[in-house]
């Protein structure tokens, strides 16, 4: 399971979402617009679920980070 990580393009797959990772969090989105077509063009199994995890990963990360100014009453139904 982890060999195919390893191969050239595991690691072409590892760049690119590393790439698209820092756009989505330094200007907002950027890591389906960077990563996507690029991995596309890699092979296309890895387009929809580790650009979904990531993106994932990457807002609870920021939800955590940004706590003290989120407010979860502002979330409630009127």
């Amino acid at each position: 399971m982890f060999a195919e990580w390893y191969s050239t393009q595991g690691l072409i797959a590892v760049v690119l979402i590393f790439i698209g990772s820092y756009v989505q969090s330094s200007i907002g989105f950027g890591l389906a617009i960077v990563s996507a077509p690029l991995l596309f063009m890699v092979s296309p199994i890895y387009v929809p679920a580790p650009i979904c995890l990531v993106a994932l990963f990457i807002s609870v990360l920021n939800a955590l980070k940004h706590e003290i100014v989120c407010r979860l009453a502002a979330l409630k139904w009127p």
